[in-house]
């Protein structure tokens, strides 16, 4: 079964699990899909990216009158 990957960065789960913060750094302060036997495992996101987008999601909520 085909899995859709939500970014265009990707690295396999055991070059994640030999340098994490290699890892990291090679996306570039993007988000990265990080493959276990070629499906998408889960999304690894930057600090600075993670932040930025909860503001976002909390300046949504807040412009919609809804609660965090």
């Amino acid at each position: 079964m085909a899995h859709p990957i939500h970014c265009t960065k990707v690295a396999g789960i055991t070059e994640f699990k030999r340098d994490p913060l290699g890892t990291v750094e090679s996306a570039e302060g993007d988000a990265i899909a990080i493959l276990n036997r070629s499906a998408p495992a889960f999304y690894l996101v930057p600090l600075e990216l993670f932040e930025s987008l909860k503001r976002d999601a909390e300046a949504h909520r807040s412009q919609k009158g809804l609660e965090a």
